[in-house]
């Protein structure tokens, strides 16, 4: 095509020039150079930028962009936000202003929005969304932001867009569109070009964001079929492009093929097969789903869905191609990304009902769906192996769950939109009444019908554990319980009961052509040793059926042949005896999947759609047959006959040796209950049934908030969560969180309320609920606590709950109770009972529950008209397993009375039979006359005789058959009492007869069968009496006139004739008998004869006095318990005594040093032993690095917290300075220019940092650590949380972590400091110190012990200290701040009252115990390195001799640290000091520290302040005792013009205006010297710190306990001074003189730091992290978006330090240098330890050296509970109580021992 030549010279004057002449034109209505100029621009020629800028400016109208779209905004009225998101993004949900449940909102418009007090939660989106602010149809106008519905109206007015501003766009619209699609026609396959493709989708992006004007341009561009037609038609001009891009759209439509159509829809076949594309629209969709939904594509289209046209329009595309998306999901190599954007487009297209409605109206969206369904699910199958044609091939096809399609949930979208479509109403009532739907739907789920099938391994394990088991409960689940149960919740009123019928009609006929196609007949032999727990055609037709009964369907009129019934409960009955086998590990063979099948079989997901829906149907099954057939059924499917048989057997029987028995008849009874009081499927209410769920979640076992909901059945949770709440509060209690001493983090929880016990607890469905066996126990166990603490019952029965009455249109499955072959099993049961102590407690209380519901059920039969008839005794002879025949009626009543007084045993099995068969020597269980030895044996079908020979081979149990005798005849039972007279075994068949109808009993017998006889003797009342009085221990217990329960106290055990259920087992077997009286009169006068029968007067009169004499003995136990009771409280006091009277700590000091208190176990060797200079002994500890008192802040300064914008970032920057940290180095710094770098012996260490140690408080020899440490680096199996090399070992008793041992080193007499009465305490303190004993030379083993601890210390030390020089001075230095740390990190954690919150006894033991062994290894480094003299500076101190010139080159005692003093001299000194010589270094440095701190508050004073106190400036006052004195003596001295005062602020003009506030703040600034020597004389000497009332500081109380003073004084009046202690050789004021002036020479001398270093005690708060916001919502909103500090980029994990606000990319290699950030900030800012919040998921990291732990979270809900992750994302709040916990943990450094989940994080987080 010929360019015009025009064309070019436009285009020539560039962009803007060229789009405003066009824009113009196109104005007037001329488009033709218009056109051409687009034409030029979109070609592939021109490189691609340049044709996206022309497009840009062409569209703009040569306007700057931003300036067009400023302009369109003010004509924007678009209602609905509409903004699209992808991935990961954060969005929110309002509950209370939903309508959709798909609702959701952008941030923006759930701020803009008043959601104050509603249900909310935001939530990171998994496949994409849209925000639905300002549509009506999703969510209420009350929820719409100030921007959008209504709002936006409001705003913008009605203004009509000027159509010059437009006019371009509209023009070449449909050209961009076209550029667009004729790319992905052309280069769809092309890796190459998909950046142009996403430059240009970009663009078009860029136009779409202009608002709802430019998008409404689109959109009409894009539906026009016009248009496209014209467009795209490859013979409109001679334009190669346009037909090789053609060419390339008709081979992508044929490679993307529609599914096929199933013969039922092939009537609408061209409908759903439309392959014409008439809008640009419908070819996008094509594209999209052709190259598997592209993201950015299908963003471009969701844009547009604010127009309402185009929304429609796009669903019509959409539906198009939709059964094309199987295609692409089967074929797809990533199901689970191209699923998730499937699920972005339809959940936007489907959830709009009225769209729903007209596209499954006009486009047979239903239709679609299923054949998208079918062709991805329908060729999966393989062949059936249920298959019951023996030798023909089964036809029935079922799902292969070992594909990928199933295992990948590649059917997920599909079902996912089946869902929310079936979700409407009359969508729904579409797919009910359309046949060949529903058939079709039906077809489908019979291809899931048995699929997984499992088969039982009976002799070795299973080599190979399939993993496809959650692939098939996930396929029933999602493609069969959710649309089933969509379909139930729209047929709820009577009115629809027709189209109810029909898919019960449609159902039925499926399940028998299922039937039909595996063969199944009511003869036919079920398969004991396969399973499947898959049946969706039954469960169903469960659910319509459950359904129609409710909507008022009568029986008669839906019930099935009883045929039909017995066909369709054959394989829910089957599931659930395989489950009982499975959870009695009778599967164990098959490996763990199968008992995970059980487990999802009743898990919460599946239990309403599975388990419930079997339950049911066996219900159903069981209330329309015969209940004897019925129970016979049961029986042979448990396989429990020969756990019923009377059968004599040895003492290997079936009840000690074969467990299955066993357990298969504690499952029988169970299935029994379950089916008998079940109610789940009835749901009469959603409250009731709810309630129900509840109790049974928290009598398993407490729950929190979270839990109870996770855990409810699905339907059992309504749409919002406050109904449910409601019921919580009802049934339970909930407990606050509380703060664990021992570290624990605890979660708010519910736990239930004691009504529940009484009224709610039911066994019964916490079996049917619970998925593990343990978690029935685990609820009985809780029972039993409270039946103990209430009644003191420790042996309570389970309280099985009677069920309440079947609705009046159903059938009561209870019919089976009132059978006699129910009463026979019954009888059974209870005489092996009674028979046997092997029969479990918990078989027995079932069947007493069964009989009592049976006897409630024949009451409820009874007609009140009856007449008690006289009884007639029947003969009781019975054959062994006729369990049918034992009785000749259904009547209770006459049952219970019944004798069975022999069961007849056949010795010989007709051939075809299978029947167990054993003797016993035992003839205690079972009276036996003159039983012959036999053994137990399984006679094979075709066997006519059992051998007793060892070769006989055992039969599986699936090949047995039950033997039915005949009927019991006259000729029978004379025989048997034959029998029994003559003591033989009668041959029957040999027998004559005078009967008429003998021969026709001999027919009915086996040829020549010998049968034996057991004598029994018993009926089901004297059973009952005979177990009652087993368990109450009473014989003749049972009274029955005590049948009125009187009223009881809240701690009396309920009466048996109460409603009661709690009791034990005496408890209901006596309310079973008053429930009989109160049956039958005629039952009644029988237990009354029977009693007087059992129990004579003579046993009863013995029994009578057993019982006095048990009585008596408890009387005698009770005295005698009485008597070691006052005689213990008597030793008590005497001890007391002994206590009190003996002598105090400190005379019997030296005794206990000597004394076996210092032998200690070795936790190694075990051997008992005393520390020895050759075997050393130590404490197990852990010594680290801290430098966590370097955090202190400022006493006035304010706490830091958390920032939460950039003005409190940036204020927190400049407050982070403001530390002891900060202030040491200041403080260090100005010294070291004075005094150089030795002078940080003499400043307050606590900045620097330094090491902890903490204890256990066990005990070790070092040797034996030695060589255990060589067996760890030696084996081969190392531990993986321990650093071997570094030292580190588990503590062998409490498996602490630790990495060093503290030798207890053993004092010899020669260094001790002795008291001397020829010299002053400080004499000898200084004769000491200048002959201070050598170390020895020749080592031992205790030195070597002391040297490795100290190098342990040291090599811990260098991650904060600088040891690459370590000569005398620093490790001098280190020395001192290792014990100033650990005294300073003590005061920290006890506070103003010395008190350790929360700590135990033993751990408070330990850490004294840890103390003084510590500082003796620091004292033996420190008199091993130091030669520099101290003596000299503790004359200065105390005043032993004039200061002299010479020592004023070292720091003026003034600008010393009293409590680095201290340390300094207590290392130097003997560890066993004297307490009268640390008395005199305490009251010499307590005189330094007050003048020190006298001095520095006059120095913070200006002159005119100072003048304003009036101090004696003639001349110092001799009283130094008030703290005028003192003042005045230091201002006489002082030369005002000295530059130390204040001339320029009054730093403490607020504070101080009278000398009470000078001596207030004097004793602040003494108190923590004050405290640090508290705490060592209550170390070192083990006194009792004084109580200090909080608040108070304390001074007066520690003067007094360090003895600084003796006398007693006011404490509202107490000075300061009055503590000044001096040696009677010292002059006070000359010594202050001599001070002073040794700091005046300085200052004269122009230093002109003195001013500086003067203040230097400052006070301190605890160290802190920063503070945390009260709610955690703000945290996010700051942070979870922002930027890292280091790289600039957003962080996946974004990490806060807890020190210093610090973002932190976690795990992020993009800021790593050595090591990654978040390990190198731990260094840098923590000294090793980080405590980092991971801002995504709200939770602490703590990093301890190499290691790590996930310590948990801070925030909790309003139920007390974490969301980890933000999963739940509703709105959290700080836990005060776990930010004190994490503030301890750090600072108490019990981080290592109370958190046990570290992992080596080996530098990369």
């Amino acid at each position: 095509m010929a360019v015009p030549s025009d064309v070019e010279e436009l285009m020539s004057l560039g962009k803007e020039e060229a789009s405003r002449f066009l824009a113009d034109e196109c104005h007037e209505g001329n488009t033709a150079r218009l056109f051409a100029v687009i034409d030029v621009v979109l070609t592939f020629k021109r490189p691609f930028g340049d044709t996206i800028a022309w497009c840009r400016s062409l569209v703009c109208c040569g306007d700057d962009v931003e300036n067009f779209k400023k302009q369109l905004k003010e004509f924007d009225d678009g209602k609905i936000c509409g903004l699209v998101w992808t991935a990961d993004y954060v969005a929110f949900r309002c509950r209370t202003c939903s309508i959709s449940p798909c609702m959701s909102l952008c941030e923006p418009c759930f701020r803009l929005g008043d959601h104050t007090n509603h249900d909310w939660n935001f939530f990171f989106s998994q496949a994409g969304g849209a925000c639905d602010c300002g549509d009506v149809y999703v969510m209420k106008e009350s929820g719409f932001c100030k921007d959008h519905g209504h709002h936006a109206g409001d705003k913008n007015g009605t203004k009509s867009v000027p159509k010059k501003l437009i006019c371009v766009a509209e023009a070449i619209m449909p050209k961009l569109i076209l550029w667009l699609i004729q790319l992905l026609r052309l280069h769809n396959n092309t890796p190459d070009a998909k950046p142009a493709i996403d430059k240009f989708i970009e663009f078009l992006h860029e136009l779409s964001s202009m608002g709802s004007v430019m998008r409404r341009v689109m959109a009409a561009a894009l539906i026009d079929q016009a248009v496209y037609k014209h467009l795209v038609d490859p013979d409109r001009e001679d334009n190669e492009l346009l037909r090789q891009s053609h060419q390339g759209y008709l081979e992508a439509v044929h490679s993307l093929p529609f599914p096929e159509v199933p013969p039922r829809f092939q009537a609408m076949r061209q409908k759903l097969e439309r392959k014409v594309h008439l809008t640009f629209l419908e070819e996008l969709n094509f594209w999209i789903v052709k190259m598997e939904f592209p993201q950015r594509i299908v963003c471009l289209l969701l844009n547009l869905f604010t127009d309402a046209v185009f929304k429609e329009a796009m669903t019509e595309a959409f539906i198009i191609h939709y059964s094309r998306i199987a295609v692409i999901l089967a074929r797809s190599a990533e199901p689970d990304p191209l699923s998730n954007r499937v699920v972005h487009v339809s959940v936007q297209v489907f959830s709009n009902e009225n769209f729903a409605k007209k596209m499954t109206k006009e486009y047979h969206l239903l239709h679609v769906m299923i054949i998208g369904l079918r062709h991805m699910l329908g060729d999966l199958h393989i062949d059936s192996a249920i298959n019951y044609r023996e030798g023909k091939q089964n036809p029935h096809k079922v799902i292969d769950c070992e594909t990928r399609v199933m295992k990948d949930h590649c059917y997920w979208p599909l079902v996912s939109d089946l869902n929310n479509v079936l979700s409407h109403k009359d969508v729904a009532f579409t797919f009910l009444e359309d046949p060949n739907l529903l058939s079709e739907w039906l077809d489908l789920l019979s291809l899931m019908q048995g699929m997984n099938l499992n088969k039982r391994e009976m002799e070795r394990h299973v080599e190979f554990e399939p993993s496809t088991y959650y692939a098939a409960f996930s396929a029933e689940l999602e493609a069969s319980a959710y649309p089933m149960w969509s379909l139930v919740s729209h047929l709820t009123d009577a009115g629809d009961i027709d189209l109810t019928k029909r898919v019960l009609r449609s159902c039925l006929d499926a399940l028998e052509r299922w039937f039909a196609a595996i063969g199944l007949t009511v003869d036919s032999e079920i398969d004991s040793l396969q399973m499947s727990f898959h049946w969706p055609l039954h469960r169903f037709y469960a659910a319509f059926l459950c359904q129609a009964l409710k909507q008022g369907a009568q029986l008669h009129e839906i019930m099935p042949s009883s045929d039909t019934l017995k066909l369709i409960m054959t394989h829910p009955l089957r599931t659930q005896v395989a489950y009982y086998e499975i959870v009695n590990n009778l599967w164990v063979r098959n490996g763990l999947q199968i008992k995970g099948q059980a487990m999802t079989y009743a898990q919460c997901n599946f239990c309403n759609s599975m388990v419930d829906a079997d339950i049911f149907l066996l219900q159903v099954c069981a209330s329309q047959l015969d209940p004897s057939t019925v129970l016979e059924i049961f029986l042979k499917n448990f396989r429990v006959h020969e756990w019923l048989s009377l059968s004599p057997k040895k003492e290997n029987d079936i009840f000690t040796q074969s467990d299955e028995h066993r357990v298969m008849m504690e499952g029988f009874f169970t299935f029994l209950g379950i089916v008998f009081c079940t109610r789940a499927s009835l749901r009469p209410s959603d409250d009731e049934s709810s309630q129900r769920e509840l109790v049974t979640l928290l009598c398993m076992g407490d729950k929190t908030h979270s839990q109870l909901m996770d855990l409810m059945p699905e339907r059992c949770i309504s749409n919002t969560c406050k109904d449910l709440e409601s019921e919580i509060v009802l049934i339970a209690e909930y407990k606050e969180p509380v703060a664990d001493p021992s570290g624990a983090l605890q979660h708010g929880i519910f736990t239930p309320k004691a009504f529940v016990w009484e009224d709610k607890f039911d066994p019964l469905h916490i079996a049917l609920r619970a998925i593990q066996k343990k978690d029935v126990q685990t609820a009985m166990d809780n029972f039993t606590k409270y039946t103990e603490q209430t009644y003191k019952i420790k042996n309570p029965w389970p309280p099985y709950r009677l069920p309440q009455a079947f609705p009046e249109l159903f059938l009561d499955p209870r019919v089976l109770v009132g059978s006699k072959t129910m009463h026979a099993t019954l009888f059974a049961s209870m005489f092996h009972a009674l028979k046997s102590e092997n029969i479990p407690e918990h078989i027995l209380s079932l069947v007493i529950f069964i009989l009592e519901m049976a006897v409630e059920h024949a009451m409820a039969q009874k007609s009140g008209n009856e007449i008690c008839q006289q009884f007639t005794q029947p003969s009781g002879v019975v054959f062994d397993l006729d369990v049918k025949n034992w009785f000749q009626t259904d009547n209770l009543s006459a049952n219970l009375k019944t004798y069975i007084e022999y069961v007849v045993i056949p010795e010989v099995v007709p051939p075809g039979i299978v029947s167990v068969v054993s003797d016993c020597r035992d003839t205690e269980m079972l009276a036996l006359d003159n039983a012959p030895e036999c053994h137990m044996a399984v006679v094979p079908a075709g066997y006519s005789h059992f051998g007793a020979g060892a070769g006989d081979e055992l039969v599986p149990v699936t090949a047995m058959k039950v033997f039915n005798p005949p009927e019991p005849t006259s000729k029978m039972r004379a025989l048997v009492a034959a029998e029994s007279s003559q003591n033989m075994i009668v041959d029957v068949a040999s027998s004559s007869s005078s009967s008429s109808s003998s021969e026709e009993e001999a027919r009915a017998l086996p040829p020549k069968e010998k049968f034996k006889s057991v004598r029994v003797g018993e009926n089901m009342l004297t059973i009952l009496l005979k177990l009652l009085s087993r368990a109450s221990g009473k014989s003749d217990s049972f009274n029955p006139d005590d049948c009125k329960p009187q009223s009881r106290g809240p701690d009396e055990k309920p009466h048996p004739a109460s409603d009661s259920r709690v009791g034990d087992m005496a408890f209901h077997i006596e309310k079973v008998l008053h429930k009989i009286c109160k049956l039958d009169p005629s039952c009644r006068d029988f237990i009354l004869q029977m009693k007087r029968k059992l129990w004579p007067e003579e046993a009863r009169q013995k029994a009578t006095e057993e019982e006095h004499r048990k009585e008596r003995a408890i009387l005698a136990q009770k005295r005698r318990s009485k008597m070691l009771e006052e005689l213990a409280k008597s030793s008590q006091k005497f001890k007391q005594i002994v206590e009190e009277s003996a002598p105090t700590e400190e005379d019997m000091e030296l005794d206990q040093q000597t004394s076996s208190a210092n032998l200690y176990i070795c936790t190694i060797c075990s051997k008992t032993s005393a520390s020895t200079e050759e075997e050393p002994m130590g404490l197990v500890a852990l010594v680290q690095t801290t430098i966590a008192l370097g955090f202190s802040k400022n006493c006035n300064a304010k706490q830091d917290s958390l920032p939460l914008c950039e003005e409190e970032c940036a204020a927190l920057q400049k407050s982070l300075g403001n530390n002891l940290m900060k202030d040491f180095g200041n403080r260090f710094e100005q010294l070291k220019s004075i005094f150089g770098s030795e002078c940080e012996l003499t400043m307050d260490l606590r900045g620097k940092g330094g090491v902890h140690v903490l204890t256990c408080g066990h005990h070790i020899h070092v040797k034996c650590l030695r060589e255990y440490l060589d067996s760890l680096k030696a084996s081969t199996n190392k531990p993986t949380n321990l650093n071997i090399e570094k030292g580190e070992f588990a503590c062998p008793l409490c498996r602490q972590l630790c990495n060093t041992v503290v030798p207890l080193a053993v004092e010899s007499d020669e260094n001790y400091l002795k008291d001397s009465l020829r010299v002053s305490k400080s004499v000898e303190i200084s004769m000491y110190l200048q002959d201070i004993p050598p170390v020895p030379e020749r080592k031992s083993a205790m030195d070597d012990a002391m040297q490795r601890a100290m190098h342990d210390v040291i090599n811990c030390s260098s991650e904060t200290w600088n040891l690459a020089k370590l000569d005398e001075p620093s490790l001098l230095a280190l020395t001192n701040s290792a014990l100033r740390t650990n005294l300073e990190i003590q005061v920290a954690q006890r506070g103003d009252t010395l008190r350790m919150p929360d700590e135990s006894d033993s751990a408070a033991e330990a850490r004294r115990a840890c103390f003084v062994p510590f500082m003796q290894v620091l004292s033996h480094c420190t008199k091993t390195v130091a030669t520099s003299p101290v003596w000299p500076v503790w004359h200065r101190v105390a005043g032993l001799d004039p200061m002299v010139g010479h020592l004023h080159n070292g720091v003026p005692i003034l600008l010393r640290n009293p409590t680095a003093l201290l340390v300094q001299f207590l290392l130097l000194l003997p560890p066993r000091l004297e307490q009268s010589h640390f008395t005199c270094i305490i009251r010499a440095l307590y005189n330094l520290q007050y003048f020190e701190c006298l001095l520095q508050l006059l120095c913070s004073l200006s002159m005119e302040e100072i003048s304003s106190f009036n101090f004696n400036m003639a001349g110092w006052s001799s009283d130094l005792t008030t703290l005028y004195g003192c003042a005045s003596l230091l201002m006489f001295h002082f030369p005002p013009d000295c530059g130390l005062l204040n001339n320029t602020a009054k730093r403490f003009s607020d504070k101080i205006s009278h000398l009470s506030d000078l001596e207030a703040e004097v004793q602040k600034l003494c108190l923590p010297f004050l405290r640090v020597a508290a705490l060592l004389r209550h170390d070192l000497y083990r006194q009792p710190i004084p109580e200090i009332p909080p608040g108070t500081g304390g001074f007066v109380q520690l003067v007094h306990f360090l003895e600084l003073c003796t006398n007693s004084m006011n404490l509202d009046t107490f000075n300061a001074a009055t503590a000044l202690n001096w040696e009677h050789h010292v002059n006070p004021p000359v010594r202050v003189m001599e001070w002073l002036h040794e700091l005046l020479t300085l200052v004269f001398e122009g230093k002109s730091e003195m001013r500086d270093l003067v203040h230097q005690h400052k006070l301190w708060n605890p160290p802190r992290l920063l503070q945390m916001p009260i709610t955690y919502d703000p945290v996010f909103q700051f942070y979870h978006k922002r930027e890292c500090t280091t790289c600039g980029t957003v962080p996946h994990e974004l990490s806060l330090c807890l020190f210093c606000a610090k973002t932190i990319c976690l795990k992020g290699p993009c800021c790593k240098k050595t090591k990654f950030e978040t390990v190198e900030h731990s260094f840098t800012c923590g000294g090793g330890t980080g405590i980092f919040l991971v801002v995504p998921s709200s939770y602490i990291i703590v990093v301890r050296g190499s290691r790590a732990c996930l310590w948990g979270s801070v925030y909790l809900d309003t139920y007390g509970e974490e969301d980890r992750d933000l999963k739940r994302g509703r709105p959290l709040y700080l836990s005060e109580a776990r930010m004190n916990l994490l503030e301890q943990q750090w600072l108490m450094h019990k981080f290592d021992h109370i958190n046990k989940k570290w992992v080596y994080h080996r530098d990369s987080l």
